[in-house]
């Protein structure tokens, strides 16, 4: 909630994660956190303090996303992130990446497999 009381000092709190709304569906409270963060990330820019390298990803996928054939394609060779080095994945790719440990992506996307029959 440090957002709503100083932007300016608190913006990188705004840093979680706000594309699934797992939080918000679980929360005892019904606290809308999710909707309430996607807000507060659309501030960031004309507060002046926006990750320039969260800006550049969100904009590449906003372009991939855009693009249904091109999305496939990256989806069916996003396996090859995996052979990326650490120390690129993890301190010039993304500030995200900085903290945490990327997700190994699958093999097969639930996709494909679905329409080979794996899963039902």
């Amino acid at each position: 909630m440090g957002m709503l009381k100083d932007p300016q000092q608190y913006y990188d709190n705004v840093s979680a994660c706000s594309l699934c709304h797992s939080c918000q569906n679980v929360c005892p409270a019904k606290v809308d956190l999710a909707d309430q963060i996607y807000c507060w990330r659309q501030k960031l820019h004309t507060l002046g303090v926006a990750s320039p390298s969260k800006k550049l990803m969100s904009g590449g996928m906003q372009f991939l996303m855009e693009r249904p054939s091109l999305f496939n394609m990256a989806l069916h060779h996003a396996s090859v992130a995996n052979a990326l080095p650490h120390w690129l994945v993890y301190n010039s790719l993304n500030d995200w990446g900085k903290e945490h440990e990327m997700p190994v992506f699958a093999k097969e996307s639930f996709n494909e497999m679905w329409k080979k029959n794996k899963v039902k």
